[in-house]
């Protein structure tokens, strides 16, 4: 709950920054920006990854630049579903994608991983093993 808390707030952030940045976007309210990044963020968790197997031959071709269009688009169908948020043009769009692709770049790069992942194990040594199991025979 805590990553998806974390990813939701990047993503507002990147879509504030997306309106003060970029000509052609804006909000009208603080409240739509959360509508707006909670939508966003839905259709990049189940939208998204459908888009991006149906054009997977056009990612190859581009070398996986086809993943900004796809950001782009969904950016600007995120307006068509909010309201009270703008998007002029796809030009637009495709620089708000751009802007909260960097800012979930940054925030992957200085945010703390995840706390609950597993610790590697202490390896044992094949002494210890001998010692504790029967004798080992090292090849």
């Amino acid at each position: 709950m805590r990553r998806f808390f974390q990813t939701w707030l990047v993503t507002m952030m990147g879509v504030l920054v997306a309106c003060y940045v970029v000509n052609g976007i804006r909000a009208d309210t603080l409240q739509t920006l959360f509508v707006t990044s909670f939508v966003l963020g839905f259709l990049n968790a189940f939208i998204r990854p459908v888009l991006m197997i149906l054009a997977f031959p056009l990612m190859i071709l581009t070398l996986g630049l086809f993943t900004f269009i796809l950001n782009g688009l969904l950016f600007y169908f995120t307006s068509w579903l909010v309201k009270g948020f703008y998007v002029e043009s796809f030009f637009a769009a495709f620089n708000g994608g751009l802007v909260i692709s960097v800012m979930s770049l940054l925030a992957s790069i200085f945010l703390p991983k995840n706390p609950t992942t597993r610790k590697s194990q202490a390896v044992q040594t094949p002494r210890a093993a001998a010692d504790s199991q029967g004798p080992v025979i090292d090849v």
